[in-house]
């Protein structure tokens, strides 16, 4: 009798533990996101709806958990781009961010503007590795991704 209770003992002692839940975290609307650019964009030679690279400038943490690292890849567009009365103008926004789980998070932000007011017709724009700030329009929640065992 007693080795029977011993082996259930000891299964019962090397019964894996039950997987925890997946953490979820929710980045609050109104949050500030600064990426850097990865090529040009310029009022003249970019385009409305024309995609952007960028990375993250600040790693992304929301309740401890870190969400993505400096340098994640982002994703944007050009809304417009090119000529204003008295300059030019592009606008653009944020639309991914790769997380440090490798999703890809889609996000909505204001239009970041950036427009230049001259007498003369010219060029201009933000070089790659320039520094802009978005801002979330709307919270977005994620659900971390738990590897398969």
């Amino acid at each position: 009798m007693i080795p029977i209770i011993l082996a259930s003992a000891l299964l019962a002692a090397q019964a894996p533990a039950p997987p925890q839940a997946p953490h979820t975290a929710t980045i609050a609307a109104g949050r500030v996101l600064t990426v850097r650019t990865a090529e040009p964009l310029s009022s003249k030679r970019s385009m409305k709806d024309d995609a952007f690279i960028a990375t993250l400038d600040q790693r992304l943490i929301v309740d401890g958990f870190v969400i993505a690292e400096r340098g994640a890849r982002c994703e944007g567009r050009v809304l417009e781009a090119g000529k204003v009365k008295g300059g030019s103008q592009i606008t653009l926004e944020l639309t991914k961010i790769t997380t440090t789980d490798g999703q890809t998070l889609k996000i909505h932000t204001a239009p970041f503007v950036r427009r230049e007011i001259t007498s003369r017709e010219r060029e201009f724009g933000l070089p790659p590795r320039a520094s802009v700030p978005f801002r979330l329009d709307q919270d977005v929640t994620i659900t971390e991704r738990v590897p398969v065992r």
